[in-house]
């Protein structure tokens, strides 16, 4: 049985922490020791917080609650800014957290002048401090404003030390972003013309509302829909939006290709799943389960088929996270069209987001350290990397079985988790896409690895030029992300508990949060004598 909602001020941390350690890191900018030893202990702190949260979320726990609230300001909802953490997002910052320690780790041993690395701390932690709003907000408006914190970090990190290229690429990406800020807009305002409310909670009410007192949903309000999903899509990078992303994290930095793949694209998945089923679900008029599962499809197999085809390790990475992230899509759609089997769907949903943050940053990591020792990371000029540096061949290795999916890591829970839930559902054609999207992964993963690092060549093409092996630190980076790699693998059965109840939760979120709230009682106003100002 699922437990109550409970006022938790301290959730807040969650922000403030990544807050914090931004402005630590921008003080400290001319100490490059202590601005990342400040910025990283604060990020690890986040870390712990989370951590802690969502423990406190557990079925086991004495006094169990589903989820925990704060309305800032002490305002009642619809004026306070809701807040709220369960299960599901407690893991996401966690994880968020501990992999921006993981790209600080890699940023340290970077190349590059040094006005351009002192900025990587402040703008890493202003960036996951968009990230941990985003997965926190509760209305609409804050998740645009999150967005924007979150975007405006990331364009300054996409332009640090960035070549012509990279500035080019980075150009597409801001004017793209800034794009889908304005329809996210518009949308915000067509919702409250509509309803009167951006609050999500109240949003996932409106269409039984509207259903229990005869009448039929808006138009507008479907239209607002389909503007939304357009832009949760274009930061998901799910097809037909995705064409921006293959050309731009490659380019970047980096630290900051990584740390890009890891998060943006999962929030946009997170945004997906948290307003569009419980808010538009309801919408007969609007063909949802449909649109989702050809936008799934597509997104599985063209994804995978271009990881085949692409030569260079970081844009076959790209690839395989456009993939990934249509079968996140894939179980979204599921929970659509079979609401009954929603908590499942969407259960699995985050634990396919949670492992794959540590795999495609791990990834990622490796790809620029290719670039570092050989000048590319193109596959057909790199071969008999091993050599150069063993341990990141072997850490690579293990990214790899992880990326496809394979036993015993928790990737392979993540797809097996998925085969089942789109057998109860019936969803045969889309299963079918997912298993051959699987094994196209496969091959290509497996091809990065055999041609990066243990095909031998006799000779070394004349455009390719050794600078010597990666630094400890991008290792040291890598090698972070493997033990969080490890550890959702080891713990997978814990893993999969937390995100069965963050299902339910999720599949659950049509709730008014107006009568969970009690404001405080305020202490009368004191009359003039008393405050000694009477005449």
């Amino acid at each position: 049985m699922m437990g109550e909602t409970q006022i938790m001020d301290s959730i807040v941390l969650m922000v403030l922490l990544p807050m914090a350690a931004g402005i630590i890191g921008l003080v400290t900018r001319r100490t490059p020791a202590l601005q990342r030893w400040s910025v990283g202990s604060l990020l690890g702190l986040c870390a712990v917080c989370g951590a802690w949260l969502t423990g406190s979320l557990s079925p086991n726990t004495p006094g169990f609650c589903g989820e925990f609230v704060s309305f800032l300001g002490n305002w009642p909802p619809p004026f306070a800014i809701v807040i709220v953490l369960d299960a599901l997002s407690g893991t996401l910052m966690t994880v968020t957290a501990l992999v921006g320690v993981a790209c600080l780790i890699g940023g340290v041993g970077e190349r590059g002048d040094s006005y351009g690395l002192s900025w990587l701390a402040p703008m890493l932690a202003f960036l996951i401090m968009g990230v941990n709003f985003s997965f926190l907000t509760g209305d609409l408006f804050n998740l645009f404003v999150a967005f924007e914190i979150m975007l405006m970090a990331s364009y300054a990190l996409a332009l640090r030390n960035a070549t012509p290229e990279g500035v080019k690429q980075a150009h597409k990406y801001v004017v793209i972003n800034l794009f889908g800020s304005g329809i996210f807009v518009l949308a915000a305002g067509l919702v409250y013309g509509v309803t009167g409310t951006l609050n999500m909670a109240d949003l996932a009410l409106y269409t039984d509302r509207v259903a229990a007192a005869g009448d039929d949903v808006p138009v507008a309000f479907g239209a607002a829909g389909v503007m939304l999903l357009f832009v949760f899509t274009l930061k998901a990078a799910i097809f037909p939006m995705w064409f921006w992303l293959p050309d731009t994290y490659h380019r970047m930095p980096a630290a900051v290709g990584g740390v890009f793949a890891a998060l943006l694209s999962k929030v946009g998945m997170y945004a997906i799943l948290r307003v569009i089923p419980a808010t538009f679900g309801g919408v007969d008029s609007l063909p949802l389960a449909e649109i989702l599962e050809v936008l799934a499809g597509c997104t599985m197999v063209l994804g995978a088929l271009c990881a085949l085809g692409v030569p260079t390790v970081r844009r076959v990475m790209s690839f395989i996270l456009i993939s990934h992230m249509g079968n996140a899509l894939f179980m979204i759609s599921v929970g659509v069209r079979n609401p009954e089997l929603g908590a499942g769907a969407y259960g699995a949903v985050g634990f396919l987001l949670v492992q794959e943050m540590f795999v495609i940053a791990g990834l990622y990591t490796v790809g620029a350290a290719c670039v570092r020792h050989a000048g590319t990371d193109d596959l057909r000029m790199i071969s008999s990397l091993h050599k150069g540096m063993p341990r990141l061949a072997w850490l690579a290795f293990v990214l790899t079985i992880a990326g496809a999916g394979l036993p015993p890591t928790a990737a392979f829970v993540a797809k097996a988790w998925i085969v089942q839930e789109g057998v109860r559902a019936g969803s045969w054609w889309l299963l079918t896409l997912m298993m051959v999207s699987a094994f196209f992964m496969l091959i290509a993963l497996v091809r990065v690895w055999a041609a990066a690092f243990w095909k031998l060549r006799t000779a070394t093409p004349e455009s390719v030029s050794v600078h010597g092996g990666p630094s400890g630190w991008a290792t040291a980076s890598v090698a972070f992300l493997v033990l969080g790699v490890v550890l959702t693998s080891v713990g997978a059965n814990t893993l999969h508990a937390v995100m069965v109840s963050a299902g339910q939760r999720v599949a659950g979120s049509g709730r008014d949060l107006r009568g969970e709230y009690v404001p405080p009682v305020l202490k009368p106003r004191e009359s003039p004598d008393e405050q000694g100002g009477g005449h």
